[in-house]
């Protein structure tokens, strides 16, 4: 992988696109809580998950802190010739 850029952006300036790149999408669960979520939605949900509870919440989706953000571009390793 090569970093092709960094930016500092708020977090609920994330995409709906952007959140799918992470690997979110939209999901439907049901039984006996039924929950449907867009990629954008599952996003700020599981965030909160993992970091709702760092310094007194000040991670959490609702604060909207600053994030780092970084693309990347896939490299193709080189084949080897003798």
């Amino acid at each position: 992988m090569q970093v092709t850029g960094v930016r500092v952006e708020r977090l609920q300036d994330i995409t709906a696109q952007d959140a799918e790149r992470e690997g979110f999408k939209f999901v439907y669960a049901y039984g006996l809580d039924s929950v449907a979520m867009t990629a954008y939605e599952a996003f700020a949900h599981y965030w909160n998950c993992i970091n709702a509870k760092r310094d007194e919440g000040a991670y959490a989706y609702e604060k909207n802190p600053w994030v780092w953000v970084y693309t990347f571009e896939r490299c193709e390793k080189p084949e080897v010739t003798e």
